[in-house]
């Protein structure tokens, strides 16, 4: 017999491992009830759905105790409250799941398991942690924004470092989960990029089936250049190992995260203050670790950008600057003397974006 029917006939009779979905909530009184729905009617699964509220002060939990979940509570925090979730769960996958998230196909959920049994069975003589993320599609995008939100989208896609995070979804087994520790939660956001970083270094991910449609209402109320510019700052202060002005940059968010607009000038300005009251020495030792996040994260990413330009003429993905950059671009600039070429490049994109705010009301 070919080893193909082998590999179909040992895949169909696989069952699929008890599955728990966990949803963290803070005032989603209008949106996880359309996502406990979904998940309700899944087919070829049965999962366990768990939320694990935050302390809201809207219907939430109300609408939540109506739906045949189960449902605990937790100090305020993604992370708390997701640890929390699993702690209350059973099951022997966990999936972590936004709760403005849509699923796309009535049986996304026994496709992404069996694709994570897939890869765990294809790496099974490498004992690495191997965990699934979605790939997204926006909703609700802001008008005219159409290519800046395909672009994050294939970025979804992609299993580097920096691309992955909550809003994707996290498929992971127990096991892995609790040998990585867990979600961290001694800061307010970040729990998914630290847990993506610690999963990097120790195994790999991999992008499940269909994609999750998450909303784009951040953007639309925010504004998307300064939701985009935010999340560029906390991206870099936190990568960049400058605690004091994440939390710095974190407080003042805090204080304007009951307004419809984000302001982008007072956050950018208390940034600066924060750093020029460091020493010289200390100064351009944080501008060093910003610009080495600069380049790693962001410079593969101008090539990126022009192959989804190509591809689109071409009518097929292809990646030819991206490769080129991974083979030839990324080990140069990597060496010891670029380090400063990038601090210097960081420097001036916080200066234009500062200059660019100058102006906000």
């Amino acid at each position: 017999m070919p080893v193909g029917n082998d590999h179909h006939e040992e895949r169909a009779g696989r069952s699929l491992p008890p599955l728990s979905v966990i949803i963290p909530t803070l005032n989603e009184a209008g949106a996880v009830p359309g996502l406990i729905q979904q998940l309700h009617r899944q087919k070829g699964i049965d999962p366990e759905i768990i939320v694990a509220d935050g302390g809201s002060t809207d219907d939430t939990i109300a609408r939540v105790k109506s739906l045949s979940v189960r449902l605990c509570t937790a100090p305020k925090g993604r992370a708390a409250q997701m640890n929390r979730g699993v702690e209350q769960s059973q099951g022997e996958l966990l999936l972590f799941l936004h709760a403005d998230s849509h699923l796309t196909a009535p049986d996304q959920l026994a496709r992404a398991v069996t694709a994570w049994q897939e890869s765990m069975h294809a790496n099974r003589n490498a004992p690495k942690i191997i965990a699934g993320h979605f790939p997204l599609r926006f909703i609700d995008q802001p008008p005219g924004k159409g290519w800046l939100f395909h672009f994050y989208e294939e970025k979804s896609r992609l299993n580097r470092a920096f691309c992955i995070n909550g809003d994707q979804g996290f498929l992971l087994s127990r096991s892995h989960f609790e040998q990585l520790g867990g979600f961290d939660d001694t800061l307010p956001f970040f729990e998914d990029q630290r847990l993506a970083r610690r999963l990097f270094q120790h195994g790999r991910w991999f992008t499940l089936p269909d994609p999750l449609e998450t909303s784009a209402r951040r953007f639309r109320q925010e504004g998307t250049a300064q939701r985009i510019a935010l999340n560029a700052l906390i991206m870099v202060a936190f990568h960049g190992d400058a605690r004091t002005v994440l939390e710095r940059t974190a407080q003042l968010y805090r204080q304007q995260d009951r307004s419809d607009h984000l302001a982008m000038r007072p956050i950018l300005t208390a940034v600066q203050q924060e750093i020029r009251r460091h020493p010289l020495g200390e100064r351009l030792a944080l501008w060093r670790r910003l610009g080495r996040f600069v380049r790693d994260a962001g410079a593969w990413q101008l090539g990126f950008m022009v192959d989804l330009l190509l591809s689109h003429l071409v009518k097929r993905p292809i990646r030819p600057l991206l490769t080129l950059y991974d083979r030839v671009i990324h080990p140069v600039i990597r060496l010891a003397p670029f380090d400063w070429l990038a601090a210097g490049v960081a420097w001036l994109l916080f200066q234009m974006l500062r200059l660019g705010f100058l102006l906000e009301d």
